[in-house]
């Protein structure tokens, strides 16, 4: 009887401070806000850092190369090689379209010049549709270069946000490195007082 008593008091001690240990472990996640998952070998926010530096370097990439885009189009507009040679140019079919139709024109005002003078009826419409083809060319130059400085702005945007987020990343892993340890020791705690019970 005195053997099982003292064996009953025991165990009844030892599950009291098992179910302590399992206390000051989730008190101490509740506390750190930390979330464990069984297998995790690599904490979920070292892997977002990472994920985040990439997905970073990818978003400047593409913004360095909006804005070298956005940038030859605008020296192209000031270039004697003409508008054909701009990178941005040569993805706008229409635009091509409208300046092939704007020096058709150019030629027949040219052909017409040489045969009538600029009162004449003929010369007269050349010449209107030279300036409505002129017009044409630079209404789509101006939507080409207003979709290539959206551009832009949506990858300045999208890096600013990415930034931030690992910024915001970093932080957490830095407060997951720092609490990482009493996790640790904790859950080692609660697994011999369990074992002991």
């Amino acid at each position: 009887d005195l053997a099982l008593s003292f064996i009953s008091s025991q165990a009844e001690s030892l599950k009291k401070k098992m179910v302590e240990s399992e206390n000051a472990l989730q008190a101490f996640r509740e506390q750190q806000k930390i979330i464990v998952a069984k297998g995790m070998t690599l904490p979920t926010a070292i892997r977002k850092v990472e994920d985040l530096t990439g997905a970073l370097a990818d978003a400047r990439r593409k913004r360095t190369e909006a804005e070298t885009l956005l940038k030859a189009a605008q020296q192209g507009l000031n270039s004697s090689e003409g508008i054909e040679s701009m990178t941005a140019v040569q993805n706008q079919p229409m635009l091509l379209r409208l300046k092939e139709a704007e020096v058709d024109a150019q030629r027949k005002v040219k052909e017409l010049s040489q045969r009538y003078g600029s009162e004449h009826p003929r010369m007269i419409a050349a010449q209107s549709d030279l300036k409505a083809a002129q017009e044409n060319v630079s209404r789509q130059l101006n939507s080409v270069l207003q979709t290539l400085q959206k551009d832009v702005e949506v990858a300045r945007s999208n890096e600013v946000s990415l930034d931030q987020s690992l910024n915001a990343a970093k932080a957490d892993a830095q407060l997951f490195n720092r609490t990482e340890f009493p996790l640790e020791r904790l859950q080692r705690e609660v697994e011999s007082d369990r074992q002991i019970y």
